[in-house]
C-alpha cells in the first residue's frame, strides 16, 4: 500500500494559524463582553425611571407590566444559561435582570 508522506507545516504556516486563533479568541471574548454589557444595561434601564417615580411620588400614566416582565424573562434566560452551562454572559448578565425589577414594582405601591 502506498502511504502519503506526512504533511510538514512550515514555521510560517504555524505562525499564521496561531495568529488566526489568537484573533478568533479575542473576537470571542469581545462578543461575550458585549453580550454581557448589553444585557446588563438593558436590564438596569428601568431603575432610573423607578427612582424618578419614587422621588416624585407619582407613576403618572405608566403601566407596571413592562417592569414586571423583565424578571420572568431574565429568569428564563438564567435557567437556559444554567442548563447549557454558559455562566458568562447568559447566566451572569441575567442575574442583574432578575434582581433589578424587584425594585420597580415597589414604586407602584
Amino acid at each position: 500500500f502506498w502511504e502519503a508522506p506526512p504533511i510538514r507545516d512550515s514555521t510560517y504556516n504555524l505562525a499564521r494559524r496561531s495568529v488566526a486563533m489568537d484573533m478568533f479568541n479575542a473576537l470571542l471574548v469581545a462578543v461575550r463582553i458585549g453580550a454581557f454589557a448589553s444585557a446588563f444595561f438593558l436590564d438596569t434601564t428601568p431603575l432610573k425611571l423607578a427612582a424618578t417615580m419614587r422621588f416624585e411620588r407619582t407613576v403618572g400614566s405608566l403601566a407596571p407590566l413592562p417592569f414586571a416582565m423583565i424578571a420572568p424573562t431574565s429568569y428564563a434566560w438564567m435557567l437556559y444559561g444554567a442548563l447549557i452551562r454558559d455562566w458568562v454572559p447568559t447566566f451572569a448578565a441575567n442575574i442583574v435582570g432578575f434582581l433589578s425589577p424587584s425594585y420597580c414594582p415597589w414604586t407602584y405601591y
